[in-house]
């Protein structure tokens, strides 16, 4: 997925752009209402939430963050005070920022969505939190991606190590305060530990 989607990045014409797999949908009429919110705004990130449904057609919403919503941060302070990374699909983007930014997603198995949105979101200046429920992530327990084979678990944990060594790496060369540092090395062994 990390290659079509700096493909979707690099090919990207318009203000906003969102990420959107293959099995999965928007709900109808919430794009409008987003967009309208981050032109308004002048918006780096506009976040939503997710309706997940698995299988049997049983589902919760996902995505909500421990922020005021409809609210403006910048993603310094979001991070500092307990934003949760996971999908980079709860997300409508700016164009030019993710541009700018010069951020791809890396290709592996597993958390490239957690490395890309990382390495992202410091550099936010402008962003909101909805309560919009806008992406509908259908969780098929029979995918391939979800068997538990021994050589699925090992290219899951070989991808989870690649994603966090590349956020180890990234912060060695990339300005970010001291304290964000501190969070993602804690981040990073976290996610090293639970590998084993």
């Amino acid at each position: 997925a990390g290659s079509a989607r700096n493909i979707g990045i690099e090919s990207s014409k318009g203000k906003y752009l969102l990420f959107l797999d293959s099995d999965d949908y928007y709900e109808p009429n919430t794009l409008k209402p987003v967009l309208e919110l981050a032109l308004t705004n002048f918006l780096d990130l506009c976040f939503f939430r997710m309706h997940v449904e698995n299988n049997n057609g049983l589902g919760y919403i996902s995505g909500k963050q421990p922020f005021d919503l409809y609210t403006l941060y910048n993603g310094v302070h979001i991070i500092n005070y307990g934003f949760s990374f996971s999908s980079a699909c709860n997300c409508l983007y700016s164009v030019d920022f993710v541009k700018k930014s010069g951020v791809r997603f890396i290709n592996c198995h597993t958390a490239e969505d957690v490395n890309f949105t990382m390495k992202l979101f410091p550099f936010a200046k402008r962003l909101i939190f909805t309560d919009l429920i806008v992406y509908h992530y259908t969780f098929n327990c029979n995918s391939t991606n979800r068997k538990t084979t021994p050589k699925k678990k090992y290219q899951l944990i070989l991808g989870q190590l690649e994603a966090m060594s590349d956020i180890k790496r990234y912060l060695d060369i990339v300005p970010l305060p001291p304290n964000i540092k501190n969070l993602y090395h804690q981040i990073i062994n976290s996610s090293t530990v639970s590998c084993f």
